[in-house]
């Protein structure tokens, strides 16, 4: 696992190379005020980061 000072950013190439080395990651977002989170599988697929959703997803 690559470690940083706690202090500095991560450049966007490093974040992908991260996100790519995991199958599962998670979401995070508030649901009735309250902070909630759900893991999801997504896809780092150029600059971007494509979760899969359906109707029933959240």
């Amino acid at each position: 696992m690559t470690t940083t000072a706690p202090d500095s950013a991560l450049s966007a190439a490093e974040c992908i190379r991260l996100l790519r080395s995991v199958p599962v990651g998670l979401m995070v977002f508030t649901e009735n005020a309250a902070p909630a989170l759900r893991p999801v599988t997504f896809a780092a697929v150029g600059g971007e980061v494509v979760i899969p959703t359906d109707d029933e997803s959240f």
